[in-house]
C-alpha cells in the first residue's frame, strides 16, 4: 500500500468526509528546462504549507487537509508536491484543493528557479 493510499484510508474513516481529492504537481518538461530549484529551508517550506494546510482546514466542511513539498533541485518528471483534502462535499473539498494549489504556487513557488539549457 502506498503512503498515499494509507492517507487516503485514514481520511475514510471519518464519518464526516464525503469526498476527498488529491492532487499531484510534476516537473513540466517546457523546452530548454533540465530542472527546478527550490531554494528555501526545510524549515521556511514546513511552516509555509503549514500556514497553507491550517488556514484550509478552518473553512466549513474541510476535514483535514496534508500537503507534501519535495525541496531542493528536482528534474523534469519528479513529483513537485502532492496534496490531498478531505471534506464533507465535493464542491467544498475542490475548491479548497485549487485554493492550496493557488496559495502553494504564491507561497512556495516564488522561490523556484528553471535551470535551463545553455
Amino acid at each position: 500500500m502506498s503512503e498515499l493510499e494509507r492517507l487516503i484510508g485514514s481520511m475514510k474513516g471519518d464519518r464526516r468526509v464525503g469526498g476527498i481529492a488529491t492532487f499531484t504537481g510534476i516537473v513540466r518538461g517546457d523546452p530548454g528546462v533540465l530542472a527546478v530549484e527550490f531554494e528555501l529551508s526545510d524549515e521556511m517550506l514546513d511552516e509555509r504549507l503549514k500556514k497553507i494546510a491550517d488556514g484550509l482546514k478552518g473553512r466549513d466542511g474541510i476535514v483535514d487537509v496534508l500537503i507534501h513539498h519535495n525541496a531542493g533541485r528536482l528534474e523534469v518528471g519528479d513529483e513537485i508536491t502532492r496534496i490531498v483534502v478531505a471534506g464533507s462535499h465535493r464542491e467544498q473539498v475542490l475548491s479548497a484543493l485549487r485554493d492550496a494549489i493557488d496559495l502553494i504556487k504564491q507561497e512556495v513557488h516564488e522561490s523556484m528557479k528553471e535551470i535551463r539549457v545553455e
